[in-house]
């Protein structure tokens, strides 16, 4: 059963949502970093910008200097490990003296057992001796004759007997002249091989001293590789700590900034308020809604005015007249049974 009033019950208005309102901006100046909230002008959409400000002049100055540190270590690390320290060393003269000693060592023994020429000396020494002799033989041939003529015995056995000694003296100088000349030519080899030995022996004993200086001269690079090394080694480390520094000087300042709890605050604080305001909408829609249920049942209970009813009743009698549903007479009858009751 509608009740109450013709207009109906008087409601209230929802009013709209409060806007949100802009991020605050936050500015830390311990950490040097700021927040702030701008609009893209091309697409119109809002941004929220942290960047750094502007640093003090003592820490630009640490800033900077821990650059170039992280620079410069760099640099010289790569540098380091392009370079070999075998470089700075030279070891080509010394390999080049050892293998002109070993030269010299392959020529000197070749010398040492060149003897080609000692039988062309032998054969010319038997020839000279074989020539004295054979001319002394002559002689000595003439004066036996001679003898023997003035003896009168040259055909004589004793004659003979002279002549044929002779003949064997010769055979057997002739043969002593062989084996002199033999002798001759082993002592001449001998005496060659030896004096060739030692020789040898001087210069492989020089070429032994100089194979000692020059090794001594690759213990001495050796040792400026090693000392090459160490000091490689300690400008590295030193390069390495210098790098290791000015990193942790930039990562610091990176996370000094990155570690603000301003623009964090600035956003709690922001959220917060935003909260708030939305509790506040939501707790003023509420009240609004039970107001308007409160007025609407208030409105339902009431009983309905008679001009209302009236209106009512025609206006379904006309309704039912029009569409041939009821008579006159019905028609009055039904509005009397509404009005009335039967």
């Amino acid at each position: 059963m509608c009740g109450g009033g013709d207009s109906g019950p008087t409601l209230r208005a929802i009013p709209d949502a409060p806007s949100i309102e802009e991020m605050y901006d936050a500015l830390d100046l311990i950490s040097g970093v700021q927040q702030k909230t701008v609009k893209d002008p091309l697409t119109g959409k809002r941004r929220v910008i942290r960047e750094r400000i502007e640093r003090s002049p003592e820490e630009e100055e640490i800033f900077n200097n821990a650059g170039e540190m992280i620079r410069s270590s760099v640099v010289k690390i790569m540098q380091a490990a392009r370079e070999d320290p075998n470089a700075f060393v030279a070891f080509q003269p010394v390999i080049d003296a050892i293998s002109s000693m070993s030269e010299q060592r392959q020529r000197d023994l070749a010398h040492l057992n060149a003897f080609a020429d000692i039988n062309e000396q032998v054969r010319a020494y038997k020839t000279l001796k074989q020539d004295f002799l054979e001319r002394d033989l002559r002689i000595q041939e003439n004066k036996i004759e001679s003898e023997l003529v003035r003896k009168g015995l040259s055909n004589s056995s004793a004659g003979r007997e002279e002549r044929a000694l002779f003949e064997l003296n010769k055979e057997r100088l002739r043969q002593e002249t062989d084996v002199m000349g033999d002798i001759y030519g082993e002592n001449l080899a001998t005496n060659r091989y030896g004096i060739a030995e030692r020789q040898f022996a001087q210069q492989e004993a020089a070429r032994g001293t100089s194979l000692r200086d020059e090794l001594l001269k690759i213990e001495g690079r050796r040792g400026e590789i090693e000392q090459l090394e160490k000091n490689k080694d300690r400008l590295l480390r030193e390069d390495y700590r210098n790098l290791e520094i000015g990193s942790n000087l930039r990562g610091a300042d990176l996370a000094k900034a990155v570690g603000a709890r301003a623009p964090e605050f600035a956003f709690n604080q922001w959220n917060a308020e935003e909260g708030h305001k939305t509790s506040r909408y939501q707790a003023q829609v509420a009240a609004i809604n039970a107001e308007n249920q409160n007025a609407i049942m208030q409105h339902s209970m009431e009983p309905p005015s008679m001009a209302s009813t009236l209106f009512n009743l025609g206006a379904k009698g006309v309704g039912a007249y029009a569409t041939g549903g009821l008579s006159g007479k019905g028609a009055i009858l039904e509005n009397r049974q509404g009005l009335f009751g039967k």
